[in-house]
């Protein structure tokens, strides 16, 4: 029988779990048990699917704004009595299930079990974004086919090279031309040396070669197709394979997982000058200069606070923080009466 509404599919929820919790297990043949766990494995995957859509509908509706609560982490903290851990866990499926759709409805058809699905969403998010959505398709049609998560760790490392592409030939062919042509000019041979270069004076147009030799260089060897990102990914194996990712691509709504987890990795907890140790996992990501006036999206542009820092202080109460260029960082309130820093002045010789 099918539920009429959302309270009678829940009340039939709770009491399929509570016959389940008070059976007497021991009584099960161990048929029924594995019928059982592998049942309430499926019913978590459904479950997740189900809390990620719904808590995604209530942040994006503020619907925890009603009880004076500040994000959809901390109404999960205080109303639903889970921790802080569990609450960021939660918080992190709805991320999660947008940036990866097929992965959202395979959970909710309980066709992978939430771990696996987890694990695999950390994989490809190292991908480029336009890349995700075949590397999902692929990673997904395999768990669906019983591979194991060793198997699917070998796979993910295999998928790197195919979606991200190869080492870009036509840079190569252009460098080599280019060399060519530097060449000719410097010893006054070829044909395209008495074109390009000026009668006059060959010194700028060397180095307008020289530069744009430097251009296809860095094309050959940058980039998700790129030599340095080819070679890695068929040499250091599946720990350090991987594509090369932008650090630095200006405006931008989002934030890459490339620049997010180069954030994540050099700072480690939130950066707030005051003293703050919250650790990685319940930090945002912020924009030193805010997006709205222009803020960049790169490395050193970026760094970690923690919710309250970043959506109170920073947010709310309206303080300024800035990176310094050595690392350090400075904060201080509207009206500048208040200024915090991260280290204080190095200590005087002698």
């Amino acid at each position: 029988m099918s539920p009429g509404s959302v309270s009678e599919a829940l009340e039939m929820l709770e009491c399929a779990m509570g016959y389940l919790a008070a059976a007497d297990a021991t009584a099960m043949t161990a048929e029924a048990q594995a019928r059982c766990l592998k049942g309430l494995e499926r019913v978590t995957a459904i479950g997740t699917a189900a809390r990620s859509s719904i808590l995604g509908a209530f942040t994006s509706g503020q619907g925890y704004c009603a009880d004076a609560d500040y994000s959809p982490r901390a109404w999960l903290i205080n109303k639903t009595r889970i921790t802080k851990g569990a609450a960021v866990g939660y918080t992190a499926w709805v991320r999660r299930a947008a940036a990866h759709p097929q992965m959202a409805g395979t959970l909710a058809a309980g066709e992978i079990s939430e771990s696996f699905a987890r694990t695999i969403c950390t994989w490809t998010d190292r991908l480029p974004e336009n890349c995700r959505e075949k590397a999902d398709e692929v990673l997904i049609t395999a768990a669906k086919a019983s591979m194991d998560l060793r198997g699917l760790a070998a796979l993910a490392a295999e998928i790197a090279p195919i979606v991200t592409g190869d080492v870009n030939l036509d840079a190569l062919d252009d460098l080599v031309r280019l060399c060519v042509l530097l060449d000719g000019l410097r010893h006054g041979t070829g044909e395209d040396a008495s074109q390009m270069a000026p009668a006059s004076d060959t010194t700028q147009a060397w180095e307008a070669i020289e530069r744009a030799v430097i251009g296809k260089a860095v094309d050959l060897l940058s980039g998700p197709g790129g030599l340095a990102s080819f070679l890695r990914r068929r040499q250091l194996g599946a720990r350090l394979a991987g594509p090369s990712l932008p650090l630095d691509i200006g405006f931008s709504e989002t934030i890459p997982a490339g620049i997010r987890n180069a954030v994540i990795l050099r700072d480690r907890h939130c950066r707030w000058p005051g003293g703050c140790n919250q650790p990685a996992a319940a930090c945002h990501v912020h924009h030193v200069k805010h997006k709205a006036d222009g803020g960049a999206t790169s490395v050193q542009d970026c760094l970690l606070l923690c919710s309250y820092h970043h959506l109170i202080v920073i947010h709310r109460w309206g303080w300024t923080l800035v990176l310094n260029p050595d690392g350090t960082t400075t904060a201080w309130n509207k009206d500048r009466t208040r200024v915090l820093h991260s280290h204080g002045p190095p200590t005087r010789a002698g």
